[in-house]
């Protein structure tokens, strides 16, 4: 894993590439985008958009309990726990806050993966979009808007992959 602060992409491979997303179900979703270099191909690879959606169920899993699942498949691994540490950490999640994850309203649970081709006509912003003097730090991406780019569920998609 080479994630966002490492790397171009959340996930790259020898034929492909995988851009992470993640939403609570709602009416009106959006992909947030950092920079218009996020959603390009590099090196002849595909680029898939990965879209985990969540919804907040009190029979859910409570967001600590998965924090520690992960933390516990990372164990292994001193570098990748220390940068997913430092990415909780910068993303709000401390221990500090323990019992308040806790409660009914902070259990998720996982409504669907969907995956999105990531190709020419898939709505985005380029560099080259733009005037050179404009510096694009983020933006958002309706997901209804990429209806047409949506290859079905990760497991489906995956089944028909090379990986090489």
């Amino acid at each position: 894993w080479e994630g966002p602060n490492r790397g171009l992409h959340d996930f790259s491979y020898e034929a492909c590439l995988f851009e992470v997303k993640s939403s609570i179900l709602s009416k009106e979703m959006y992909f947030n985008i950092f920079s218009p270099t996020q959603l390009i191909e590099t090196g002849g690879k595909d680029l898939y958009l990965i879209h985990q959606v969540f919804s907040w169920e009190a029979s859910g899993i409570s967001i600590n309990n998965l924090v520690s699942r992960l933390k516990k498949k990372l164990a292994d691994n001193k570098v990748a726990s220390s940068i997913f540490d430092e990415l909780i950490s910068l993303s709000g999640y401390h221990k500090m806050h323990h019992d308040y994850y806790e409660t009914q309203e902070f259990r998720l649970s996982h409504v669907k993966t969907d995956t999105y081709a990531v190709d020419a006509d898939f709505p985005k912003v380029l560099a080259s979009d733009t005037h050179s003097s404009i510096r694009v730090h983020g933006y958002s991406i309706e997901v209804e808007g990429c209806a047409e780019q949506l290859l079905g569920s990760f497991e489906d998609c995956v089944k028909g992959l090379e990986w090489n």
